[in-house]
């Protein structure tokens, strides 16, 4: 027998003997053209055989849909967390070996997805970092050893988690600059008030 007619007749078998099976086929399909769309789109590029509108095909989307419905759950949660900080999901990648955000797979997709909290606490890292950057932008330059207007992950990471130690060099800073006022003030009033020739 023919394929499409075998495929016909299983469409047929499965109408007259298992309707309910057979609309929960068909109401699957839809469900995962219409409102699972990204995930369904990527899912089909990653199979290794062609998927249809035949009923054949429909099968063995509802065979796959909570894998599909996984995916789908796993990119709104990558895509959450793309628009909050990029950076944050950048960072992630840096760990391991890319520059930069490559073109999202579905093992992409599970990996951020499963390492969400890492992200987040990248995030946290960045939004302390830029709070600190603003407030003890000279404490920093000394504690790293250096002006710089872009640091590296490492770099944010330090900077964030260290907080106290940027209060104390704030603090030293501060101490420095008063002094040093203080000695031009005092020296500018002497040589108004002394003789230039002590000077001398």
């Amino acid at each position: 027998m023919p394929v499409k007619n075998t495929c016909k007749m299983s469409a047929f078998i499965d109408y007259i003997i298992r309707h309910s099976y057979y609309k929960e086929v068909n109401s699957t399909y839809i469900l995962a053209k219409e409102r699972h769309t990204e995930a369904f789109s990527l899912w089909l590029q990653e199979q290794t055989q062609t998927i249809g509108d035949d009923y054949e095909s429909k099968k063995y989307v509802h065979a796959h849909i909570q894998e599909i419905k996984r995916l789908d759950n796993c990119i709104r949660i990558v895509n959450n967390a793309i628009r909050s900080s990029k950076k944050s999901v950048e960072w992630f990648f840096h760990d391991r070996g890319t520059d930069s955000i490559p073109i999202l797979k579905s093992k992409d997709y599970e990996l951020i997805a499963d390492n969400i909290s890492v992200i987040r606490q990248y995030e946290s890292y960045i939004r302390e970092y830029s709070n600190l950057v603003i407030v003890q932008k000279e404490a920093i330059d000394r504690m790293i050893g250096q002006s710089l207007s872009n640091h590296s992950f490492e770099q944010i990471r330090l900077i964030a988690t260290s907080k106290r130690e940027l209060v104390r060099i704030s603090e030293v800073i501060k101490k420095a600059h008063s002094c040093e006022k203080n000695f031009l003030t005092h020296g500018i009033f002497i040589r108004m008030v002394v003789p230039l020739s002590i000077y001398q």
